[in-house]
């Protein structure tokens, strides 16, 4: 078991919300595999001067929800990203960074650890949610333009002259203004070239 004191009165939903769904992605990331707690054990604190050993454990019921499970399947350490041994000096600070990480991340975790529990999709599916899984980290964690909005804007206006003034269809206009708009942006390919440079 793993014990998780809250350090204020919380209902089971947020309970869930806020430590369990975080803590399980966590353990998700570990071992590669689908995570669920299998029991759920709380503790009242309205027994003043009771040890909790002494205390009666509540038995808490719930569903887990969206989580495609193999019972056949048997994780071995080389499956695993690493282990409590490999951050067992450091567990509490690595959990706690996690915590502190997911809330900011938490369109980018759920892209990716949403495909550990839901049933199998098509391979390229897969791709396409991994990618965009990348791209929304990169834009999380940087703002990856190339250069300051001002600067570009005035580039925009001058693009956006030049294509007004063209006689091709107002369609081809149209679709190129747009281009024009988001150009400043970082492409996909950019944004995944400085992801791998950090890691390689």
């Amino acid at each position: 078991f793993l014990e998780v004191t809250p350090d204020h009165p919380l209902s089971y939903s947020d309970y869930h919300h806020s430590v369990i769904y975080p803590l399980r992605n966590f353990l998700t990331l570990a071992t590669g595999a689908s995570i669920v707690p299998r029991n759920v054990v709380g503790f009242s604190s309205k027994c003043a001067g009771c040890d909790q050993d002494q205390q009666d454990g509540i038995q808490i019921y719930y569903k887990a929800k969206g989580a495609a499970l193999d019972p056949g399947k048997q994780s071995v350490a080389t499956d695993f990203l690493f282990t409590y041994d490999d951050i067992k000096d450091h567990f509490p600070d690595a959990l706690q960074n996690w915590f502190v990480k997911s809330e900011p991340l938490s369109d980018v975790i759920d892209l990716y650890f949403g495909l550990f529990y839901i049933s199998p999709m098509y391979l390229h599916l897969e791709l396409l949610t991994l990618a965009q899984a990348l791209e929304t980290y990169h834009r999380s964690m940087h703002e990856g333009i190339y250069t300051s909005e001002a600067e570009y804007q005035v580039l925009e206006q001058a693009i956006n002259q030049v294509i007004g003034a063209s006689r091709v269809d107002k369609s081809l206009k149209d679709s190129l203004r747009n281009r024009v708009h988001f150009g400043n942006q970082y492409s996909f390919r950019k944004r995944l070239h400085l992801i791998l440079a950090r890691v390689l």
